[in-house]
């Protein structure tokens, strides 16, 4: 029998036809349904990823921020210790400084017991 030969009512209506053509709409949804149940899975996963990434981010912003605040201790107690040498310096090279100045002063005040200070 030639195919090409017969026309398309005829074909549709033969049982091959219809067999052909239930399997091919049990395979179009079972093959709807997969891709639905990857599309959610495909969610799923990418919401668990970002759940898994969001502690390792938040532990390395706590050690950079940890990193920061070490570092600021750092350069306060450079800047702490810098002072302290240029006051070392300033008192060594000034003679009326500290409390120097204090007893001079304290040595010429009022005689009421005052004692001026600068």
């Amino acid at each position: 029998m030639e195919l090409s030969t017969l026309p398309e009512h005829v074909v549709v209506e033969t049982t091959e036809h219809k067999c052909l053509q239930s399997h091919f709409l049990f395979f179009y949804n079972e093959a709807m349904q997969l891709k639905t149940q990857l599309e959610e899975t495909r969610s799923q996963l990418q919401i668990q990823a970002k759940r898994q990434r969001r502690p390792i981010r938040d532990r390395k912003l706590r050690k950079d921020l940890d990193d920061s605040k070490a570092a600021e201790i750092r350069v306060l107690q450079q800047i702490k210790k810098l002072q302290e040498q240029q006051q070392s310096l300033n008192s060594s090279h000034d003679p009326d400084s500290g409390d120097t100045k204090v007893k001079k002063k304290a040595k010429s005040g009022s005689s009421h017991g005052q004692i001026g200070f600068n």
